[in-house]
């Protein structure tokens, strides 16, 4: 299964709340036996290595997309 997952400001330096959650979250999914597919969808910033690509996890920076297209 494929599995898209928006995550804005994963890549901020100073992480809240949801953005820490699913950090752990992808963070677990990369070390889990499955076939499933991840792409994360992020707003480029400064701590791009925070979360590595893997063959599990493909990350996709989006550049000035306005707000309204994130929701």
């Amino acid at each position: 299964m494929r599995v898209a997952i928006e995550v804005q400001r994963l890549f901020r330096r100073k992480k809240h709340g949801m953005e820490i959650v699913a950090l752990e979250i992808l963070r677990e999914l990369q070390q889990r036996q499955s076939d499933h597919q991840y792409a994360v969808f992020v707003k480029d910033d400064v701590d791009h290595g925070c979360l590595e690509e893997s063959k599990k996890v493909s990350i996709n920076i989006l550049k000035d997309v306005p707000f309204p297209i994130w929701e």
